[in-house]
Order: structure tokens, then sequence, then C-alpha cells
């Protein structure tokens, strides 16, 4: 009839000592607690003892006697002794379908046929084919020319064939004709190849421009005459429902009532009692916290 220390974890507590573990009771309770002294914990006072299990068992520490006693809750006078319900149906509904009919609009399917205006239009403006050298695209100073390809001796930043189609002036040579520039190199801040046809100008220091021609403006007339008639191509297969009008059937419920049971109900008004001496509780683990000195 004794109390086991299993595992032992000195602590500190502030001003106090104190450990943690676990003890084990034994396969026969001794009336008034088990003995469970300060020197068991190294300890000349237990000033706290608090002690937790993972059954129902509760243990209280006596201070007293020393003693950790084991409890258990009783009934007491008074209570109810049992009560028994009728079972739980169990079974299914049964399932019925809506009987009746409705009326409905067909929904043509398919798709109108396509048809373009024709007419003409005339437009209206102004088309000057003169090169626009108020606003050039891109000048300089200074290129060179080896056959074909005329060289920039400034520095350029362009697109790949940006210039393609416009016109190299050098307004250094008087004399010389504007030459269709046809490619470009793509360069960024540095001297650009432009390859032209016609008669490349000689290489010059003077400035250069590249234009190219003004952009007509003005707008097409509206175009006149009739759109043909458009025609649909298709069927008529789908049919919207209304709401259907009828009753539905009644549902039948299939099943049988579950055997009665019986609750078992605590006794009310008790409290707790000590277990009685001798019985086994060595299968009882606490767990507990002392603090003491």
């Amino acid at each position: 009839m004794a109390i086991s220390v299993l595992t032992r974890l000195p602590e500190n507590f502030g001003s106090q000592s104190g450990a943690v573990g676990t003890v084990q009771l034994d396969a026969s309770y001794p009336t008034g607690g088990y003995s469970l002294t300060p020197e068991m914990f190294q300890l000349s006072q237990v000033n706290s003892f608090l002690v937790t299990t993972d059954d129902a068992s509760l243990l209280f520490y006596n201070y007293t006697t020393e003693k950790l006693m084991a409890f258990t809750a009783a009934g007491g006078a008074g209570g109810n002794t049992g009560a028994t319900s009728g079972g739980t149906p169990a079974g299914t509904n049964g399932t019925s379908a809506v009987t009746g009919t409705g009326a409905g609009d067909v929904v043509p399917l398919g798709t109108n046929g396509t048809s373009a205006v024709s007419g003409t239009g005339t437009f209206v403006g102004t088309s000057a084919g003169a090169l626009d050298l108020a606003t050039p695209a891109f000048s300089g100073t200074g290129f060179s020319t080896a056959g074909q390809d005329v060289t920039t001796t400034d520095n350029q930043t362009m697109g790949l064939n940006e210039c393609a189609g416009m016109w190299l002036i050098a307004d250094g040579l008087a004399s010389t004709a504007p030459v269709l520039i046809v490619s470009n190199t793509a360069v960024a801040l540095a001297p650009a190849v432009f390859t032209v046809i016609g008669t490349a100008p000689a290489t010059d220091a003077g400035t250069y421009r590249v234009v190219k021609n003004i952009i007509p403006t003005g707008s097409v007339t509206a175009l006149s005459g009739t759109a043909a008639a458009q025609t649909f191509t298709g069927a008529s297969s789908v049919v919207t429902v209304s709401s259907l009008s009828g009753t539905a059937a009644a549902q039948t419920f299939t099943g049988a009532l579950l055997g009665t049971h019986v609750h078992t109900v605590a006794a009310g008004g008790g409290g707790l009692s000590e277990v009685s001496n001798g019985t086994d509780l060595s299968t009882v683990i606490g767990n507990y916290i002392v603090i003491g000195q």
C-alpha cells in the first residue's frame, strides 16, 4: 500500500522550490490515502500540490495528514433512476413526379445571312506630292558615301528601316537631287547607314535632312446603295415549355420504428466519496506539480 514517484524534475518557483513529474498508485488503496511526504520530493514542507489523471479518478492532497486521497463521484437520494423513450423511425420517403402538360413556344435555330452595301465613295481632300521640307523626320551634319550606302558622321536614333520610302537631301550640295532611301540600320545614338537608289550624294560635311511626302488630307464620301435582303437559315427544333399543371402523387413513408431504449440517468444530489479500502488503482498515474521549501 504505497505510492511510487515515477519521475521528478526539480523546478524553481521564485523564492520557492518544487518539482514536476508523475506518480503511480498501487493495487490496494488505503483508507485515508497514500502517504506522500515532502522528503519524497526533497522538500521540508509542501505548500502546494496539484495532481491530475487521464482517467475518471479524482486525486486530492491532504496537507494536514500529508496523504494523497482518491475519490469517485457518488449519487444521492432523490435522483432519476432512468427513463425510456420510443425509437427513431428508420426509412425513407417515397418520391413522386408531377403529372401534367404545358404549352410552349418554338425557338428557331439558325442564323441570319449577311449582306454588303453596294455603292461607291469618292475621296474629297488635298494630296500634295511635294516633300515635307519644313518638318524633316531626321536631320544632322555630315555624312560619307560608299557606293549606294550613305553613313552619317553624327549620331542618330532610329528603328530598322524607319526611313524606308523617305528622301535624303544634302543641303550642302545644292546641285544634288534628293535620293530615295530604301532601307536603314537600327541605331541608338550612333551613326546611321542609309541605302539609297539613284545617284548617291558625294561625301559632305554640310547639313542633311531626311524628309517624307506630305500625307493627303480629306475623307471618303458616304457610300450609296442598298443592302441586300437577309435570309434566315435554320430549323425550328427547340421548344420552350411553360410551367406544368397537375398534382404530385402522395408520398409514402417506408420504414419501421427502432426498438425502445433506456436512458441511464445518474442520480442527483450526491457529491464525492473516498475510494473504498483495498481498491486496485495500479493503473492510475497522476501528473503532479509540487511547490514548497
